[in-house]
């Protein structure tokens, strides 16, 4: 017969069950109390503690591995790792069998481990920031539902702005003559970097107003500015509900050079301010005017002159004169509210405006009879003369007649377009007018009144 081979003396301290789980005591003795770990205890022995490695074997081949698997870590098998809680090393001999549980470890090594994948999720992150495609500066921009779109050449967006409550998307059409003057995109502050100026419109108590914002090349918001302030006649005083209606950036020609040009008006149409920023946005000087001046389409910046200097044209209606007019300004040194004939219309508390030249275009007899006044509707340059245009009627037949002015505010031409004689016919036969366009009637048109006269000794008066 053949001998039986000897059983295996039981483990009689929870060091050598430890070591036999290869875990650390703290670890064998939680075990106990939360996973079932089969030990057992002499009856009065205080301390004493003994385990059948039969009973340790077969509980390790039934604990489900789940329960028991966040103990544990991934470092390799037999690695002779310590444990850090105890400084006791840890693991089974290589190529033992591990029947269903992994290598132990403490809180600490899953800690670790959970940090190790943080770190491994930050670099990836980083290395995709450093390695995806990177958009260009900004350089145009679109409409999207609920806001605007900045886009670089290749049409990626760079950032968006989202519309403010109550603005009308499609006043930012890049299309448009008016989407044209709500944003523009360049190096504002001389950093080398991009910036984009937006004119915000909006509605607020049922006033519309509005606002210029200054973004970083990011979209980050750099500054903004609320036009307008509290201004009054001996008739009444105004809201401060303030629109800006256009802007231009240009070098005014002294310290600090480069800035933003920017005319606001009183809603609904006076009156209206014409102020130059910084480039930080700040108010550096403004001119004040007793009517409705600069709408988009009706503001130039250009050396006209000669002079080294760029002047500031803008096209409008006097309110105080109820006619169209002119006002060309310094932008490094205007200041004061114009002076009106009417004192219900003269601004209090401003100097005297310093305009360049202010200049009133006369009205049609089919303008007087049925219209409070005319009003120039465009300005642009052609080989070095300004053509104005002064619209006769303002409905949406525009009857206009064009106007053309040297760099010295001379009158060089005055002729009336196909749509105003049309216009004049059929209202004619409607009998909303009486009189015949005649050849006098024409050559009054050349009687430009001239209320700064620029030092000029050519030009017409009445």
């Amino acid at each position: 017969m053949s001998e039986n081979p000897p059983r295996p003396r039981p483990l009689t301290s929870w060091k050598e069950i430890a070591d036999y789980l290869g875990v650390t005591v703290r670890t064998a003795q939680r075990w106990e109390k939360e996973r079932k770990l089969p030990v057992w205890r002499p009856p009065g022995g205080r301390g004493q503690v003994s385990a059948s490695i039969t009973d340790l074997q077969n509980w390790k081949l039934g604990a489900p591995p789940h329960a028991i698997a966040l103990e544990f870590s991934a470092i390799r098998v037999g690695s002779g790792i310590a444990d850090r809680e105890t400084g006791v090393a840890g693991g089974v001999p290589d190529g033992a069998p591990l029947r269903g549980i992994a290598p132990p470890v403490g809180r600490k090594k899953i800690w670790r481990l959970a940090a190790g994948i943080a770190a491994t999720a930050l670099i990836v992150g980083a290395l995709f920031f450093v390695f995806r495609p990177r958009t260009g500066p900004p350089s145009h921009w679109h409409v999207e539902p609920d806001g605007l779109a900045i886009t670089d050449m290749q049409n990626r967006i760079c950032w968006r702005m989202a519309f403010p409550e109550d603005a009308v998307p499609q006043v930012y059409d890049p299309n448009t003559i008016n989407g044209k003057s709500h944003v523009w995109m360049g190096d504002l502050d001389g950093d080398g970097k991009v910036e984009t100026l937006i004119n915000v419109e909006y509605s607020r108590h049922g006033a519309h107003t509005g606002e210029l914002l200054c973004n970083s090349e990011r979209g980050e918001l750099l500054w903004r500015f609320a036009p307008g302030e509290s201004v009054h006649t001996s008739q009444c005083g105004f809201s401060n509900d303030f629109s800006v209606l256009n802007f231009a950036v240009m070098d005014a020609g002294a310290p600090p050079n480069r800035g933003v040009l920017f005319v606001a008006t009183n809603d609904p149409e006076y009156p209206a301010q014409v102020g130059f920023l910084s480039a930080q946005g700040v108010l550096l000087r403004d001119y004040w005017h007793s009517g409705y001046i600069g709408a988009p389409g009706c503001l130039i910046v250009s050396d006209l002159n000669g002079d080294g200097s760029q002047e500031v044209w803008l096209g409008g209606t006097s309110k105080a004169h109820h006619q169209a007019t002119l006002v060309v300004l310094d932008p490094a040194r205007m200041q004061g509210a114009s002076l009106e004939d009417d004192p219900k219309f003269q601004l209090h508390d401003f100097r005297p405006g310093n305009e360049i030249a202010r200049i009133l275009f006369p009205r049609t007899r089919m303008n007087l009879e049925n219209w409070p006044y005319n009003s120039v509707v465009g300005l642009a340059l052609h080989d070095r003369l300004v053509s104005v245009e002064v619209a006769e009627t303002l409905n949406s037949q525009p009857a206009t007649i064009h106007y053309s002015l040297d760099g010295r505010y001379n009158l060089i031409s005055a002729a009336v377009s196909d749509m105003f004689l049309q216009v004049h016919k059929q209202m004619m036969a409607a009998a909303k007018l009486k009189h015949e366009f005649t050849a006098a009637e024409e050559a009054g048109l050349r009687r430009l009144r001239y209320l700064k006269p620029a030092n000029s000794t050519t030009r017409a008066f009445y």
